[in-house]
This record gives structure tokens, sequence and C-alpha cells, in this order.
């Protein structure tokens, strides 16, 4: 199921879209195209890592409305949705430029699918009053640096040769949202062999650190984090790395757990969900602690001590 993140209202006013000669739709006497004008908010916040096909924008009442483009069809005909802007489209989901979203019209919720997606049969008398109109931002893509919609036609709702209802909407801006995330150093101090411990899996004090993200944004919703290895881990599920090639020391490796004593699950791939995080924005810290530890089956030498680790922070 999708998720969606905001909704709007718009309005409804006449509007005069040229129509083909010889139409077999024609509208009924005192009825016209009309124009579904939406006015955006001026900039919308999207989490850097929402998933591809989140829907963030929903526009349209939300209820069903009298309008004044009836029309009637001596033959059968097709219908569906027309983009304005000339981008190649999926199924009536029609990119906006390289943006990396996309709009799609919908009746009772549901998309419209391109036209001509259906077939309609002949009737003297076709209306929209019954049904629900809207339409969705969606996003298809990396959200580009400094990516608006621009305003203006978005584009149609076409019914044979008719174009009953016309798109159009205010511009907006679109802003990834993310917190910025330095990198961390530990100093992790000077340990005996006898702080670590002989017996293996003992391990010295630990030291405290945190995972900072500073100047997140609201709107974010969640944050999920994750660790990546760079050089070997020795036990991945008890968060366990070696030390890195230019280290002298022996039998030794450093743990890092979170804050409440569970080991982190350093594979690449596991999220973890850091829980105190406010969807108001502000200045935050995952905290963690990092230890030397004696690695099974391995003798201990003294020496250096280092390692690396990645960590990759997603928002959604």
């Amino acid at each position: 199921m999708r998720s969606t993140l905001l909704r709007t209202v718009s309005l409804l006013a006449a509007a005069t879209i040229p129509l083909c000669a010889n139409a077999t739709c024609t509208y009924l006497a005192g009825h016209g195209p009309v124009t579904m004008s939406t006015k955006l908010p001026p900039s919308i916040t999207v989490p850097a890592n929402t998933p591809n096909g989140t829907i963030i924008y929903i526009g349209g009442d939300g209820f069903a409305k009298e309008l004044k483009n009836r029309f009637g069809c001596t033959t059968s005909f097709s219908a569906g949705s027309m983009d304005a802007r000339g981008q190649n489209a999926t199924s009536g989901t029609y990119p906006i430029g390289d943006t990396g979203l996309a709009w799609e019209w919908t009746t009772n919720q549901e998309r419209v699918g391109q036209y001509p997606a259906i077939t309609k049969d002949a009737a003297p008398d076709y209306t929209f009053n019954y049904l629900i109109l809207g339409f969705n931002i969606v996003k298809i893509g990396d959200i580009k640096a400094g990516a608006r919609i621009p305003g203006g036609i978005l584009g149609y709702y076409r019914d044979g040769e008719l174009y009953p209802i016309t798109l159009s909407v205010t511009e907006m801006n679109v802003v990834a949202a993310s917190c910025e995330t330095p990198d961390i150093t530990v100093r992790m101090g000077t340990f005996t062999l006898s702080d670590i411990g002989k017996a293996q899996g003992s391990h010295s004090e630990p030291v405290a650190f945190g995972i900072k993200l500073n100047n997140c944004p609201a709107g974010l919703n969640k944050i999920n984090y994750r660790f990546t290895r760079v050089g070997e881990t020795a036990d991945y599920r008890n968060g366990v790395i070696r030390l890195n090639s230019s280290s002298t020391a022996k039998g030794i490796g450093i743990q890092i757990k979170h804050s409440n004593g569970q080991p982190a699950i350093i594979d690449g791939t596991t999220k973890q969900i850091y829980d105190g995080y406010d969807s108001k924005g502000g200045n935050f810290e995952i905290p963690m602690t990092a230890a030397y530890f004696h690695i099974d089956n391995e003798d201990l030498k003294p020496g250096t001590a280092n390692a690396e680790l990645n960590f990759t922070i997603e928002y959604l």
C-alpha cells in the first residue's frame, strides 16, 4: 500500500479547450470544459529515503462536486488521462521533468490510465458529478537538488475528442530532507591486556560515543541506521570488527554496542531504528559504545589497535 503525506483542496472554474471538427461527442447545452485549479503549498519536504512509489501529495476536495461539463456521444469512444508537458508515461503516471516526481489523475481515489485507457459506450448524457476527482504527486526517483513543480497546466482528462477537465497547479518547490551527519572519531585510549581479559570474549571498559544527527528539518517521521564493515568482521551478529591492517595488536577486535548493551549488527543490511527522534526536527545523537574485545581462538599481543566502520542513515 502506498503511504501518503499531504492533502489539499482544489477549485473548479470554466475553461476553453479547442475541439475537433466532426466530433462524435458534444457538450450539452450550457456545458463545456472546466479547469481544476489547485493552489499547491510553496514547498514540501520529502524525506530523502522515501521509497519510490510513495504518494507525497494528494490534490482534490475529497468529495464529488456538480460540474458544468456534461456531454453526450453518438458512438463508443476512448477515455483516459493525458499529460500536457510531453513526458513519457507508465500507465497514467507522468514524470515531471527530471525532478524525481510524477503526477497522475485519480477518480474515486483510483489512478486513471493513460488515454486511450478504456472504451465507453455511446450515451446521451455523461457526467462527472458522481466522481471524486483528484490527483497524486508521486516519488518515482531521487529528488533532484532544487526540484520544483512549475506552475501551469499539468494535463487533461480526455473523452473522445473532448477534454472535459484540465488540471492546473501553482508552482511548488520540493526539498529532499536529511540531517547533517559528520564523521566520527572514537578515542579508545590506552588499555593493558589485563584490562581486556584473558578469557575469550572478554572486553575492556566500553567507551561511549554518539552518531550525531544535526540540523534535522521538520517533517522527517522516522530514522533508521545500519552499519557496514570496512575490513573484516570477527562476529557481525555481536558487533565485533577486526582491526585494520596497519594495527600491530593481535587477538583483539572492537565491539560496537547500543547504549542499552545490545550488540550492533554489522552486516550492511539490517536496519536499526532510532527511537529518540522527534519529527519536529533539531539536533539528535544516537548513543553507542565501543570496547576492545578478545577474539575467539586468538592469543593476545599488545600494540596499536584501530578499525573503521561505515554507517548509513535512512530518512523516512
